[in-house]
């Protein structure tokens, strides 16, 4: 089988991405539509260019485990790695991730985060395309009273979605 493309939209590289800004978490899943594997995700995706259009060297495994279970992805970039525990489910016409660190990406460290890491992806044709939620935009949503988090302070802060 031929790897699938992947385009990484927001400065993300397979078991990298959770060095990204201000990531946004949730400790429960969210309760979108949909299954909770897409199987278009399932294979082996080559990563192609990050958000500047910079060449890339990576890949990325999708593994389906079940109907009722969440996929395994499995990111390799150079000489690191990362296995992640991927849910997937629809907000109207967006899909929406939810990922888990399963095994450590920076060569034994303990990298959980003590809930899951929320995006988007799209895919169209051969070209998968995923970001993070935007860190700043849901502290402006935080900050109006729209939703509730708490968050730690900082760039490379997290905020963890509560009871939205």
């Amino acid at each position: 089988m031929t790897p699938m493309r992947l385009c990484l939209v927001a400065a993300l590289c397979c078991s990298s991405f959770l060095v990204t800004g201000c990531l946004v978490l949730t400790r429960e899943l969210p309760a979108g539509t949909g299954p909770i594997s897409d199987d278009r995700l399932v294979g082996e995706w080559q990563s192609l260019e990050d958000c500047e259009g910079k060449d890339v060297i990576g890949y990325m495994h999708v593994q389906k485990l079940g109907s009722d279970r969440p996929m395994r992805v499995v990111g390799v970039e150079d000489t690191t790695y990362g296995v992640y525990e991927v849910y997937t489910t629809r907000f109207g016409t967006r899909n929406i991730f939810a990922a888990t660190v399963i095994a450590p990406a920076s060569g034994g460290e303990d990298d959980s985060l003590g809930g899951y890491i929320l995006g988007l992806y799209e895919i169209k044709r051969d070209v998968l395309s995923y970001r993070m939620f935007d860190g700043e935009k849901v502290r402006e949503f935080v900050a109006r009273g729209v939703i509730t988090a708490t968050s730690t302070p900082g760039r490379f802060g997290t905020t963890t979605l509560t009871g939205t």
